[in-house]
């Protein structure tokens, strides 16, 4: 089954929105995920742009975004999303990164770790905690830009 895209910004509006404020950018192929960590990261007050492929993501990927990346690594697609991670952090080593990865799946772990993630997550997600963490973490990149 094609994966579609949940959202996509327009070209410019990613890029804007990287030099305003560091964003939560959130890759997932599961809806319900993407539309719960959107809309507590709105409720905390942080852009989101939410992907539901990973060539939307990388269609907008450009060096001079803050923020973090969580990319959501699950059973279906694993293997291309942390390709994924590896990409994000070379291109764009300012995000910080945090990955999902499915149940019990030591070797996508370790892989997100050598990708440069900071958190690996473990389905079943806990999405709260996933949310506390990403709202840490723009606050800090907030308060390292100074904005």
């Amino acid at each position: 089954m094609a994966q579609r895209t949940l959202f996509t910004p327009a070209s410019g509006d990613t890029e804007n929105r990287a030099q305003q404020a560091p964003t939560a950018y959130l890759l997932s192929s599961d809806p319900h995920l993407a539309r719960g960590l959107e809309q507590a990261m709105r409720a905390a007050g942080h852009p989101v742009a939410v992907f539901g492929t990973a060539t939307a993501l990388l269609d907008h990927l450009k060096a001079s975004m803050r923020g973090c990346v969580l990319v959501d690594a699950d059973s279906q697609t694993c293997g291309s999303h942390l390709a994924v991670a590896e990409t994000v952090r070379t291109r764009a080593p300012q995000l910080t990164l945090v990955v999902t990865t499915a149940g019990g799946d030591v070797r996508s772990a370790v892989r997100a770790l050598r990708a440069g993630a900071v958190d690996v997550f473990e389905r079943p997600l806990p999405e709260r905690q996933i949310a506390r963490r990403l709202d840490a973490l723009l606050r800090q990149a907030r308060s390292a830009s100074g904005a």
